[in-house]
């Protein structure tokens, strides 16, 4: 069994050593089938003249010799190669962005929710989520959606309604969504009667707002879909380009659509 110690001065090489060097501490390790460690370690540390890279390889190095599972200089290069390869998937794979509406510092630079919400729909081309708890006065974003439907993209909405939530909302997405939208898109809805009460009756709201694109990327946000959400507030965000977490969100509003909880 590899130990917590040498897995994670392996994690550390990875993420802090550049891909050059990383490459040549790997085929460096390769061909050291017949040297010692100390020759190693020179072959090594001899062509690194940065001390921080030097000092996160001799910690590498120090851990490694100290192992009986892997003890061979190739199978710490094959280690460093899986893990480096693995690192480099998921970055590729996975992005976070901040999402903001509201002051801006001119310090930190931000995208507004509007601005990042657009964009989504507009690279859509399968099928596109939007989840959200008010829906009014959003021209923009409509047009969007209709360009998207004419696109051929499944188009899923999840809205509070004045019925739904008898009462939680007093104005529904009927005024904003046109004719066109609520024809060829899918409108769900949390009913009353599946909502859970306490026990002073009081039920809750739907009150998520996210959007999800083909299932690769996220948006999960304070902001409603409304002009005040989407220009004036104050509202924060994450845009996160993640497969495996995009799939989760619309397989669970799916199952929550066939369980019944939404219809």
């Amino acid at each position: 069994m590899v130990s917590p110690n040498l897995l994670e001065k392996i994690h550390r090489t990875v993420v802090n050593i550049p891909p050059s060097v990383l490459e040549s501490l790997i085929h460096t390790l390769q061909n050291s089938a017949e040297s010692g460690y100390e020759q190693i370690r020179h072959n090594v540390l001899k062509h690194i003249p940065t001390p921080e890279f030097r000092d996160t390889i001799n910690e590498l190095l120090e851990a490694w010799q100290t192992e009986n599972d892997i003890s061979h200089p190739q199978a710490l290069a094959l280690s460093l190669a899986s893990a480096a390869h693995s690192y480099r998937t998921a970055r590729e794979q996975t992005a976070i962005e901040l999402v903001w509406t509201g002051p801006t510092t001119g310090v930190i630079p931000l995208r507004r929710t509007e601005q990042v919400l657009i964009e989504m729909i507009r690279e859509a081309r399968q099928e596109l989520l939007i989840v959200s708890f008010a829906v009014y006065d959003i021209e923009e974003i409509v047009t969007e959606m209709e360009r998207a439907l004419a696109r051929g993209v499944g188009l899923t909405i999840v809205i509070e309604t004045p019925d739904s939530s008898q009462g939680k909302i007093y104005f529904g997405a009927d005024a904003s969504l046109n004719d066109k939208i609520k024809a060829k898109a899918r409108i769900l809805k949390w009913p009353y009667e599946k909502r859970e009460k306490d026990e002073n009756g009081k039920y809750g709201s739907l009150h998520a707002k996210c959007a999800v694109m083909d299932r690769d990327s996220v948006l999960i946000s304070s902001a409603n879909l409304t002009q005040y959400a989407l220009n004036l507030n104050m509202e924060m965000g994450l845009r996160v380009k993640d497969k495996i977490l995009a799939e989760k969100i619309v397989r669970h509003y799916e199952v929550l659509t066939q369980l019944g909880v939404l219809s």
